[in-house]
């Protein structure tokens, strides 16, 4: 279906080029147009292809419809993946917003899950807050404490699932490791309770006790 509209966005790029905007042809079919997908040929170009639509206002908010299509879209597919536990479906929220943290920790843990922990530790490296403009955005410090939440969430209903059957000691110390630290700098800067400082420090037993398991 996108790859229909995207031909067909084409060939009116052409028509586009070919005639006068002024035409009664050229208003015949964007009418039809308009009516048919409540949006002018220009918003619909822009939407599919990029091109300005020589207004840099009607371009932002094409742009900004666009964007909310694909949130949209890829919020849609992590509740899928979440749900189905498939790591080619968050593959596809991240196709589509490849630098939301979001889904970056929801596979780290996946992979984690799957006794990938090197996969794992790259994924929490590219989990990272993004500055913008945007009011709606948070900033970078309330985003890296988001960060910190969603991966404790994650690793503690992994934790409830491995905590009996480690694939392997490298698994086990990234796991319990990971929790321990998080727990405590959250306490640290104030976002905790006390109940972080005592769990933390019952992943730090569990932690040592890895050592117990098969190498690597």
């Amino acid at each position: 279906m996108r790859r229909a509209l995207i031909v067909l966005s084409a060939i009116l790029l052409l028509t586009v080029a070919a005639c006068d905007a002024n035409t009664e042809s050229y208003k015949a079919v964007n009418s039809f147009w308009k009516k048919w997908t409540g949006a002018t040929i220009k918003q619909t170009l822009r939407y599919t292809l990029g091109t300005p639509t020589g207004s840099s206002i009607v371009d932002d908010l094409v742009d900004s419809k666009k964007e909310a299509d694909k949130l949209w879209a890829a919020d849609k597919l992590w509740d899928l993946a979440v749900a189905t536990d498939s790591i080619n479906v968050i593959d596809q929220a991240l196709a589509l917003r490849p630098n939301d943290w979001r889904y970056r920790i929801t596979r780290a843990r996946m992979l984690l899950q799957a006794g990938d922990t090197h996969g794992f530790n790259l994924e929490l490296a590219d989990a990272e807050p993004f500055k913008s403009d945007d009011p709606a955005v948070a900033n970078v410090t309330d985003q890296e404490a988001a960060i910190r939440n969603q991966r404790i969430t994650e690793l503690t209903g992994l934790e409830q699932s491995l905590s009996t059957r480690f694939k392997s000691r490298s698994q086990c110390t990234e796991l319990y490791g990971q929790l321990r630290n998080d727990l405590r700098r959250r306490f640290q800067e104030g976002q905790g309770r006390q109940a972080d400082l005592d769990t933390a420090a019952r992943y730090d037993v569990a932690y040592n006790n890895c050592a117990s398991l098969p190498p690597p």
